[in-house]
């Protein structure tokens, strides 16, 4: 990914950039707008449950790039993660 320094850094730079920046800037999302976030892992992990869109949560993102606070590891299982997002719905 351009600009990123790997995958997992590219996927947080994308979910703040795109889907939260640039939609509060465009004044198309608001606080009230609550986002989850799921890791893929061995297990799905809940690292976020329904925040508020806002700068605080641009910022939550951006910081989830640091290896220190989520560093990527093992098969990224895809079933589970969907069965974890179709809970939180």
């Amino acid at each position: 990914m351009n600009g990123a320094r790997c995958r997992s850094d590219g996927v947080w730079m994308v979910l703040a950039r795109d889907y939260i920046k640039s939609l509060l800037e465009k004044k198309v999302r608001s606080p009230t707008d609550l986002i989850s976030v799921i890791v893929m892992r061995d297990r799905a992990e809940l690292v976020m449950a329904f925040e508020p869109t806002d700068w605080v949560l641009y910022n939550m993102i951006l910081d989830m790039r640091e290896w220190t606070k989520m560093r990527p590891h093992g098969p990224r299982n895809y079933m589970p993660a969907l069965e974890l997002a179709e809970q939180r719905l």
